[in-house]
């Protein structure tokens, strides 16, 4: 039996748009400063997000979706992610009871704040709000919900009231009965924002300066009360998990995982997964590097943003050439999104200029698509380094792309998305190779990673005789 005991702390809201994320990458930024090991998740597939939160913690950020995940599988994310952290920090989606339809908190921050017991703090738009906050804030401390809501962050506030802010919304709080209030925070002037957009490889909305990070940094230790907010995490209760147990295995093979300016739009529990299972991730950059790292038994290219930097991609010939010689040599290859995209022969960015040289492992032409995405379920029809016939796959299916021209491509899966007609998917030119514009979730059936992980080590071995 395994014991979910680290503090937690989920950062609900309002309703969407109210600045949770900003807020949660302030306060992981300022605990990080003071040498808390914080891990943070995310509610919803915003992958971009993610990665913003990755780079600037260091740590891989989880995604835990309910329309991905089941129940489970939310409770093990949760538990691995809190393997060595101080404080696992949860960002929400939407509204904290925005989920599927009308029935209170299915698929919703408050289903999984419910689920694993999550104290949780509602930030909330104050910009156009005075006193009457209160009352509203009322009744999302009704009981029953099966989670507590312990404080609120005011978010935007607008520095109108007479007195301090601050002063002003505590003595709001107070009149009506509300929970504490852990921070009053202004309206930011930053050199940059938080990409509003779920899922997108389009452009590259993941690079923030230098100057976003300390400003931002510096408006949450003015404003909010962190000590208040680790204390609210502390008071989480002790959830038993019975039925999961994390053991990881030994390392045994490496596998070359894509990561650099381009690419890294992925759900990043899969690399964890991967390691789990024993595989030593190895990053490497499509973009500068002229060669695979050495003793490798697989490469994953994941998202990637192609239109800002599909033509530097294209000018790699060593990074191509080694790609190409990889496999000729059998070696394993998961690709997805676009890194999938990249694989082809070609790739138009723009309709005013030329097509871009792909590696040339798939004999078919990808052009830009419409901006977009759905949920999707994969079903693979035959054996591959997925796994046997019948694996099934999560995620979600971005509409940036779509691969035509395709000249005898054998294809290994099939996709269904909600309203849509399935259709044959999975590109593998090779035994080896399983390419998708998916991204997929492994966390929705670890057993793809235990097969990339087998399948590299079969050719980890091969490699290193």
């Amino acid at each position: 039996m395994s014991k979910l005991s680290t503090p937690r702390l989920m950062i609900g809201g309002t309703g969407a748009g109210v600045g949770k994320s900003l807020i949660t990458l302030g306060i992981a930024q300022e605990l990080r400063r003071d040498n808390t090991s914080v891990s943070c998740l995310l509610t919803a597939p915003h992958l971009s997000q993610a990665l913003i939160l990755r780079r600037a913690l260091g740590r891989y950020v989880g995604i835990l979706d309910s329309h991905i995940l089941s129940a489970p599988q939310i409770a093990t994310g949760v538990l691995r992610a809190s393997l060595g952290a101080d404080v696992v920090l949860i960002d929400g989606s939407k509204g904290i009871f925005d989920g599927v339809g009308p029935q209170l908190q299915r698929g919703s921050d408050a289903e999984i704040a419910a689920l694993l017991k999550i104290p949780t703090v509602l930030v909330a738009d104050v910009s156009h709000c005075g006193a009457t906050i209160g009352p509203l804030m009322r009744g999302f401390e009704q009981p029953g919900y099966g989670f507590d809501i312990v404080g609120y962050l005011f978010n935007r506030a607008a520095g109108e009231r007479g007195v301090s802010d601050e002063e002003f919304y505590r003595d709001v709080a107070k009149k009506y009965g509300l929970k504490p209030v852990y921070g009053v925070v202004p309206e930011l002037s930053l050199d940059g924002e938080i990409p509003s957009n779920w899922l997108s490889q389009r452009d590259n909305v993941v690079s923030l300066g230098r100057q976003f990070s300390v400003d931002l940094s510096a408006a949450v230790r003015k404003s909010i009360s962190m000590d208040g907010l680790l204390v609210c995490a502390g008071d989480a209760d002790v959830v038993d998990l019975p039925e999961i147990e994390i053991n990881p295995a030994p390392r045994r093979c490496r596998i070359a995982v894509a990561d650099d300016p381009c690419f890294g739009i992925s759900f990043q529990d899969n690399f964890d997964l991967l390691r789990l299972y024993g595989a030593e991730v190895v990053p490497f950059s499509p973009l500068a590097d002229a060669r695979l790292p050495a003793r490798i038994g697989a490469v994953y290219l994941g998202g990637a943003m192609l239109r800002d930097y599909g033509r530097d991609l294209a000018a790699n010939d060593g990074m191509r050439e080694a790609l190409c010689g990889f496999v000729e040599q059998g070696g394993v290859v998961y690709a997805e999104g676009g890194g999938a995209v990249y694989l082809c022969q070609s790739f138009q960015i723009s309709k005013d200029e030329g097509p871009c040289q792909g590696v040339g492992i798939i004999p078919a032409v990808a052009v830009e698509a419409k901006s977009g995405w759905s949920y999707c379920e994969t079903v693979t029809i035959e054996d591959s380094v997925l796994g046997r016939a019948g694996s099934i796959l999560r995620g979600v299916y971005p509409e940036d792309w779509r691969i035509q021209r395709e000249d005898k491509i054998v294809k290994v899966s099939r996709i269904s998305r909600a309203r849509a007609a399935g259709f044959p998917e999975g590109y593998s030119p090779s035994a080896q190779v399983y390419a998708t514009l998916a991204l997929n979730h492994f966390g929705a059936n670890p057993d793809i990673a235990r097969s990339i992980v087998e399948s590299a080590e079969v050719n980890y071995k091969i490699t290193k005789s």
